[in-house]
C-alpha cells in the first residue's frame, strides 16, 4: 500500500515537473516565432501563430504527461485545466479565443483602422488571440475582448476616405430658404481637402418648429475620430456664410 502511495506520488511528481518545463517550453518558442514573423505578417497574424505553436506544444506535453504517469497524470491535468479554466474565466476564455480566429480568416479590419466595436469608437492598435485594442478619441487605451467584437456591429470606417460630419442651423421662416442654402453651400466649397464630387457639402431641411426652419448642413472630413472641432468650424462657417448675405438667424 505504501509503496502504490510512493509510486503514484512519485508519477504526480514527475507529471508537475513535465508540465512546468512543456509551459516554460511553450511561451519561450511562442515568443522566438513571434518576433521573427512580425516583421514578415505583422503583429496580429504573428501572435496568431506563435499561439498555434504553444497550443501544439501543450498538446504534445500532455501526451507526454499521459505515456510516463499514467493515472496520475490524469489527475495533474485536470487539477491544471480546472483551475486555468476558473483562472482564465473558461467558457468567456474560450469564445473569445474562437473569436479571435474568425477575426483572423475574415479580417474585417487590421491595425491602423478606423473603427466601432461594441460601442466603443477608436484606432485599432493591436489585434490578437483574444482581444482588440482601439486608441480611442482621447487617447485612452480601449481592450475589447473579441467575443464582445462578433456579437456586435462591426462598423470599419476606413472603408471609405472620408467621415460624414453635420449641424442644425436654424433659419427663420421669413427669410428665403433657397437663397439660404446657396449662400451655405456657396460657403462651404473649399471647406473639405477630399476632392470627389460624392464628399461636396449638402444642405437639407425636413423640420419647421416654433418659427424656425432647421437646416442640416453636412460635409465630409478626413478626420475619423476627434471630429468634434471640424463640426465647430462647419457651424461657424455656415453662420458666416448666412451673415454674409443679409441673412438673419433671429426674426
Amino acid at each position: 500500500m505504501i509503496e502504490n502511495l510512493f509510486i503514484f506520488s512519485n508519477n504526480i511528481l514527475n507529471a508537475l515537473f513535465i508540465s512546468i518545463v512543456g509551459a516554460l517550453i511553450a511561451f519561450l518558442a511562442g515568443e522566438i516565432l513571434a518576433r521573427l514573423l512580425e516583421k514578415f505578417l505583422g503583429r496580429p497574424f504573428a501572435r496568431f501563430i506563435a499561439n498555434l505553436l504553444r497550443l501544439a506544444i501543450a498538446i504534445l506535453t500532455i501526451k507526454i504527461i499521459l505515456d510516463i504517469s499514467g493515472a496520475a497524470g490524469v489527475a495533474v491535468i485536470l487539477i491544471t485545466v480546472l483551475t486555468g479554466s476558473f483562472a482564465l474565466g473558461g467558457e468567456r476564455f474560450a469564445s473569445d479565443i474562437l473569436a479571435g480566429i474568425k477575426l483572423f480568416t475574415t479580417q474585417p479590419y487590421t491595425v491602423g483602422d478606423y473603427v466601432s466595436l461594441a460601442g466603443y469608437k477608436g484606432k485599432v492598435i493591436n489585434i490578437d488571440i483574444a482581444n482588440t485594442s482601439l486608441e480611442g478619441v482621447l487617447g485612452d487605451k480601449i481592450i475589447i475582448p473579441n467575443a464582445d467584437v462578433m456579437d456586435g456591429t462591426i462598423v470599419n470606417q476606413s472603408a471609405i476616405e472620408g467621415q460624414m460630419i453635420s449641424v442644425l442651423v436654424p433659419l427663420p421662416t421669413g427669410e428665403d430658404l433657397e437663397i439660404a442654402i446657396k449662400a451655405i453651400l456657396e460657403g462651404l466649397k473649399d471647406f473639405s481637402d477630399l476632392e470627389s464630387p460624392r464628399f461636396a457639402p449638402s444642405v437639407t431641411s425636413d423640420e419647421i418648429s416654433f418659427g424656425y426652419i432647421k437646416l442640416k448642413v453636412r460635409a465630409f472630413v478626413s478626420e475619423k475620430v476627434d471630429y468634434g472641432p471640424d463640426k465647430a468650424r462647419l457651424m461657424i462657417r455656415a453662420v458666416a456664410a448666412l451673415k454674409k448675405n443679409g441673412i438673419a438667424l433671429k426674426n
